[in-house]
């Protein structure tokens, strides 16, 4: 297994270099799939040897090769990220086929989260990736299952239901406060993460959001390094709320049950 989780988080670090290289050409508008990667100050092209995820960075002590400007320290976080990312994914997911969805649609989500942390912005493109995935996959299971419309234990209306719910809820927030509370992306993403987790899963998935969201925003406010009327992006809370629920959500629930039951 040891090979396995090291391939894994190899193929990770790639991933995550490729989700870096995405989100920078995503924000400046150049093609995604064609061009060699540049360095974003000179514009130089960039060698294999600088490409490669984590050592690179490290290789060049945080600055390009050609105009010594610093490299973003996002960048091998990112990578590493994507590495642990897919590691855990396998250990904690005993089913072969959710663990390659799981693997599939969190990559997606973290590229969302780490694009939503730069500039306040989730990406429809992104979104519509997940979206097409989650209920692909939704349906091939119900059809596996035999249960593709057996409610209620088919996956696909569970999903929908879950993320037609969150979608709602955050959707009143985001029309009480007039968007200053809650983003339209944040809406729309929400409906994404209730087809991963389902039902009722995403109510767990949404508490721990709002939760982790505070816990780490009131620590940025104690440390000054924000203001407590400073925005804060809430789609990475969102996605960190759905991986913790899809990987540990059962033993959440089942260990609240048992404590409210004493």
């Amino acid at each position: 297994m040891f090979w396995l989780y090291l391939f894994l988080f190899i193929l990770g670090l790639q991933l995550g270099s490729f989700i870096n290289a995405f989100n920078y050409r995503l924000q400046t508008g150049e093609s995604v799939w064609r061009g060699r990667s540049h360095c974003p100050h000179c514009q130089h092209v960039l060698s294999w040897r600088d490409l490669i995820p984590v050592l690179g960075f490290l290789f060049l002590k945080g600055r390009c090769r050609y105009c010594h400007r610093p490299i973003s320290k996002r960048y091998p976080l990112v990578e590493m990220a994507a590495g642990f990312l897919l590691v855990i994914i396998w250990v904690f997911t005993a089913s072969i086929s959710w663990a390659i969805f799981y693997s599939i649609v969190f990559l997606a989500l973290l590229a969302i989260a780490d694009y939503d942390l730069q500039h306040y912005l989730i990406s429809d493109k992104v979104l519509l990736f997940c979206l097409i995935i989650a209920l692909a996959f939704l349906t091939f299971t119900g059809i596996q299952q035999g249960n593709l419309f057996n409610w209620p234990n088919s996956p696909l209306w569970l999903g929908l239901l879950a993320g037609a719910l969150a979608s709602i809820f955050l959707g009143l927030i985001h029309c009480l406060t007039r968007g200053q509370g809650m983003g339209f992306g944040d809406v729309k993403l929400a409906f994404i993460l209730g087809l991963i987790v389902g039902w009722p899963a995403v109510i767990l998935a949404l508490f721990l959001s709002f939760f982790i969201g505070a816990i780490i925003g009131l620590g940025l406010v104690i440390l000054k390094k924000k203001k407590m009327k400073d925005a804060l992006p809430f789609g990475p809370f969102l996605v960190i709320g759905a991986l913790i629920t899809a990987l540990w959500g059962s033993q959440i629930i089942n260990w609240y049950l048992f404590l409210i039951s004493k």
